[in-house]
């Protein structure tokens, strides 16, 4: 963690907070409205949010006394917690502080750069549903899904990207995270046994397809698409030919293998980046990735339906297919 972050709030695929480079115990969250608090007020636009609309969340039977009281001792119990004070209260509004890092905040910010080294950041801060300590929330639901979007868009952009490259051991490593996020993304599975049939390793392509049957059974009460299966006759008739380089040792450690990447995001908080020379400054912009990344046997726009894949991932697997 860097100097010019005093904390670190993460809520992506758990709820922490560092101060101080110290990670604050999950036994020293004793009450509950401290927590709710701070990630409302983090989650919000501009990371502000009125003392009224807090009162109105977490105090509705309260009157405006009574509400603003409980708010300050909602406040007052998180900076004891926190040993800072991480939410300010001025002229009514509430604010994260100043130098605070937010996690979500940071993969949003990432997502909106089309450069591969920031969507492999993205990917990487990425490390599962928000809060899911809390997965029935109506107020998170759909702030939850649409991170969750994101991420399935920048993760296939990327594979697509490091497949494009002869990244295989990234593009494999960047699939499979993207498949424990959601299991019944047919696209990913066609994708990973292409890359895996090409790296010499169709035992292992043949593998996946089976994980990829189990998981459209399992979740969607659906069978593998034609181009599922076309490829799946391809490999086992050895129509998919190992690309130059490629061995059947095994995935290499790669930016984002899970030995490399989830330990520096928890040590650090950050994500680390592809190093200068894994990733020129010419890399190219999502719209310019080849549409031989992926072939139109391995991500046929009519794969999935829309509310499997977000709509910015459809349109570029249907520019992909041409």
């Amino acid at each position: 963690m860097t100097s010019a972050h005093s904390a670190r709030i993460h809520l992506l695929g758990r709820f922490a907070v560092e101060v101080a480079e110290r990670a604050i115990p999950s036994s020293a969250w004793r009450k509950r409205r401290p927590v709710e608090v701070l990630t409302a007020v983090a989650l919000a636009a501009g990371h502000s949010l009125h003392r009224e609309e807090l009162i109105d969340r977490f105090w509705p039977d309260k009157d405006l006394d009574a509400g603003a009281n409980n708010l300050h001792r909602a406040l007052h119990d998180l900076r004891r917690t926190c040993g800072a004070e991480l939410v300010t209260l001025e002229r009514g509004v509430a604010r994260i502080a100043e130098g605070v890092w937010i996690d979500v905040a940071e993969f949003e910010q990432a997502t909106r750069n089309p450069e591969p080294e920031h969507l492999l950041r993205a990917v990487q801060l990425y490390r599962g549903a928000l809060l899911p300590e809390d997965p029935y929330s109506d107020t998170l639901a759909a702030r939850r899904e649409g991170l969750r979007q994101r991420f399935v868009d920048v993760a296939l952009r990327l594979a697509a990207w490091q497949r494009e490259r002869g990244d295989a051991p990234g593009c494999i490593a960047v699939l499979r995270q993207l498949l424990e996020s959601d299991p019944a993304l047919e696209p990913a599975h066609r994708l990973l046994m292409q890359v895996l049939a090409e790296q010499g390793r169709a035992a292992d392509a043949l593998e996946q397809f089976g994980e990829c049957v189990s998981a459209l059974r399992q979740h969607l009460d659906a069978a593998p698409a034609p181009a599922t299966l076309e490829l799946k006759s391809a490999i086992e008739q050895g129509r998919v030919v190992p690309q130059p380089g490629s061995s059947t040792g095994g995935a290499a450690l790669s930016a984002l293998s899970p030995a490399v990447g989830a330990s520096a995001v928890a040590s650090s908080g950050e994500a680390p980046l592809l190093p200068p020379s894994a990733v020129p400054p010419s890399a190219v912009p999502p719209s310019a990735v080849p549409p031989s990344a992926v072939p139109p046997s391995a991500v046929p726009p009519s794969a999935v339906p829309p509310s499997v894949v977000p709509s910015f991932a459809m349109r570029w697997l249907t520019s992909v297919v041409g």
